[in-house]
């Protein structure tokens, strides 16, 4: 599935009119089934103290279950995000990628996510400006094959990224923008890549179009994610839309 600019500023503008966690939380699983997402986790944790302060999730009451009772959190991959350099981490839970030791985590956890009809987890992780604050988005998949994921992650990092930029802490409801800064300026080439990113096109598309060699859409891309404190430039693109700053 393309995320379009229209679904991606039509997701946006759905959910800027939440007014609590809990819209904001229904709103977002709503947009993540309808781009083919078949569950969420969004969790925050202070980066300090390593404590959680909050979590909540999609996935089937029966896997949460067990993940609880089995303590999995202990071993979980996506945990260990909030406290290591990685920015993303997918784990595969399909029984080619668990049989070949190719499933990107846990043995034992891979293995029972499978058998509770999961196929694919990727989580991204975002740091909060000026904050010892991150925060984990978890995209599920229960049936999306592993060539189709990597050949679309730019896109599910996008995902990601709009999610994590309107998570709520369910005891913070005026803590809406955890990209909350002074508004950046971009320059006009900075606006421009982003506003295509936001398309659906990657570098080489984005090159061609702009007429610019793919090295300069790449510095582009970096200059405009250190202006927006981003780690990543999908992480960039949804600081750019709180802030106004693209054109469609």
């Amino acid at each position: 599935m393309n995320l379009t600019k229209y679904a991606l500023v039509d997701a946006f503008d759905a959910l800027s009119a939440c007014e609590d966690s809990e819209s904001t939380w229904l709103c977002a699983l709503k947009i993540a089934n309808e781009l083919g997402v078949d569950a969420i986790n969004t969790g925050a944790l202070d980066i300090e103290s390593a404590t959680m302060l909050c979590a909540r999730s999609s996935m089937s009451q029966t896997w949460l279950e067990e993940y609880m009772r089995r303590e999995y959190f202990k071993v979980d991959p996506l945990i260990e995000l909030f406290t290591s350099k990685q920015s993303r981490r997918t784990i595969y839970c399909d029984r080619d990628s668990i049989a070949n030791d190719t499933h990107g985590g846990n043995l034992e956890l891979s293995t029972a996510l499978n058998k509770a009809g999961y196929s694919l987890l990727h989580g991204s992780k975002f740091m909060v400006p000026q904050k010892p604050t991150g925060r984990i988005v978890t995209l599920c998949f229960q049936t999306l094959e592993r060539e189709a994921f990597d050949k679309a992650l730019s896109m599910w990092t996008t995902v990601s990224a709009l999610i994590a930029g309107f998570s709520m802490d369910p005891t913070a409801k005026t803590d809406q923008d955890v990209f909350a800064f002074v508004k950046p300026e971009l320059s006009a080439r900075e606006t421009e890549v982003l506003s295509l990113l936001a398309t659906g096109m990657q570098t080489g598309r984005i090159a061609e179009k702009t007429g610019l060699a793919e090295i300069t859409v790449s510095k582009h891309f970096r200059t405009a994610r250190q202006k927006l404190r981003a780690a990543a430039r999908e992480q960039a693109l949804i600081i750019a839309m709180q802030h106004g700053l693209l054109k469609f």
